[in-house]
């Protein structure tokens, strides 16, 4: 698909949702949009399956334990609700992964995803920074994750 199409999705659905600013990479397939907590959204054209792949920093649990509480929460939390992934990238630092079937005709969908990208990745960094309770016992889904399930 010609990249001045996907800009142009990408651009209107920015318009149309809580995101900033998308910015597109000189020479490239792929942009960089501007969250409202002015965190970054990576969004890479995937030619070959037709799909814009998007990717955003959620951070690193250094404790073997904390992160097997967290990893444990995870597994957990993806039965109970439609989430974008939640991966391990470089560095062993934490990622919120999302793609959309490019369709110029459906923007809505684009929109409302980078409205759920950018909800779940204030939520998930929230957790990744503190994944245990005041009396360290371990998160539930129910807990910090409620307003996950009220915007997915």
């Amino acid at each position: 698909m010609d990249v001045d199409i996907i800009e142009d999705c990408l651009q209107r659905a920015a318009a149309l949702s809580t995101v900033w600013a998308v910015v597109r990479e000189q020479d490239e397939d792929a942009w960089i949009v501007v969250l409202e907590d002015e965190s970054l959204l990576d969004v890479e054209h995937d030619a070959e399956s037709g799909r814009l792949m998007l990717r955003t920093e959620l951070g690193q649990i250094n404790q073997a334990d904390t992160r097997a509480v967290f990893n444990d929460l995870l597994v957990r939390c993806a039965s109970a609700f439609e989430l974008p992934r939640i991966g391990m990238g470089p560095e062993h630092r934490y990622e919120l992964l999302a793609s959309w079937p490019i369709d110029p005709m459906k923007i809505d969908g684009l929109t409302a995803l980078l409205n759920r990208v950018t909800t779940q990745a204030r939520a998930w960094r929230d957790i990744v920074a503190r994944p245990l309770n005041l009396d360290g016992s371990p998160l539930t889904c129910a807990q910090p994750l409620d307003a996950l399930a009220l915007k997915a």
